[in-house]
């Protein structure tokens, strides 16, 4: 790590420190247990969790910093988990799955709900969602992955994007048609690259407008918190994020009809996916498992303080809904 990286983790380091020891000083009066649920490669290794885990302990609540995978952890003696960054939980789809029918039947207490989880897990049934509710997103096809070649042949768009219906981060996320671009691959080694997915496959054209960047909008609790424009390194070498103060209303208004649709209304956390083409945006995807919530890119260290307060205060109103 650079002097100037080191010298930038200063402040974040000393609230660190600041936190062990309110920690020491008051952890006779915490009456609540939080668990911050991650995953083993993750651990304890992402800032948001770790600023969370202190915003908790700051409100006297016990916080752990957990794997989802550890078979050694009692999850029934916290009062909540919260799903944070169980990243590549898909590649253990049916572990996860037997994971979260544990929390289901001894009836722990998790956020965002197990229920909602499930039907956020598969592209699919999100899409359906939208459709239901006439939102427009990426025109987008689904197939198995036997049927990848036919359906190809029909696309009428000289660039498509190919992915599995469960996947996260770009995992397996392959271009057609673009061979400038990164990940780019023949319709041959996409087949190959694909053939142990166990999802089905959803196939979009590719959005030049993506390369403009992709607008994150984060709710907490159904209120509007937080909103990035970031550049996803999938087919570029871009990978940056930058703050909005100000959102376009159109975006912000496409944005509150997805925080409104009924099967969401229990969410602690959504964050949606949006790109802009010509003057419309249309939805990339809906992200209620194990999203980055980009809270840390606040520039404004009041406000992000208390939008991880808010993030706080709203798990433990659902506790005491339970």
């Amino acid at each position: 790590m650079n002097i100037k990286r080191r010298i930038k983790r200063i402040p974040f380091h000393l609230f660190k420190w600041n936190t062990k020891l309110y920690v020491t000083l008051h952890k006779k009066q915490f009456t609540k247990k939080i668990a911050i649920v991650s995953t083993d490669e993750y651990l304890g290794k992402q800032k948001e969790d770790v600023y969370l885990k202190c915003m908790f302990e700051r409100s006297k609540i016990k916080a752990e910093i957990i794997s989802w995978k550890d078979q050694n952890i009692d999850f029934k003696q916290y009062d909540a988990l919260i799903i944070k960054s169980i990243w590549g939980f898909h590649h253990y789809k049916k572990e996860f799955e037997n994971w979260l029918n544990m929390i289901i039947k001894n009836h722990i207490s998790l956020f965002n709900t197990a229920n909602i989880i499930k039907e956020n897990m598969d592209k699919e049934k999100q899409f359906k969602l939208l459709d239901k509710y006439n939102i427009k997103h990426i025109e987008t096809t689904f197939t198995e992955p036997k049927n990848i070649k036919e359906i190809i042949k029909k696309q009428k768009h000289s660039r498509i994007v190919i992915k599995p219906t469960m996947s996260e981060s770009g995992n397996d996320t392959y271009l057609l048609g673009g061979k400038s671009k990164k990940n780019s691959k023949t319709i041959d080694e996409i087949e190959t690259l694909l053939q142990n997915v166990t999802s089905r496959i959803m196939i979009q054209p590719y959005i030049k407008e993506i390369e403009n960047g992709e607008y994150s909008l984060v709710f907490i609790n159904g209120q509007l918190k937080n909103a990035v424009l970031r550049y996803p390194s999938i087919f570029t070498q871009t990978n940056t994020i930058t703050y909005l103060e100000q959102i376009d209303p159109k975006l912000s208004s496409l944005a509150h009809q997805i925080r409104n649709i009924k099967e969401y209304q229990n969410h602690l956390y959504m964050r949606i996916d949006a790109v802009k083409i010509k003057d419309e945006y249309q939805i990339m995807e809906i992200e209620l498992i194990d999203p980055d919530l980009y809270l840390t890119f606040i520039p404004n260290k009041k406000k992000r303080k208390q939008t991880f307060q808010f993030f706080v205060d709203s798990v433990l109103k659902k506790i005491d809904k339970k």
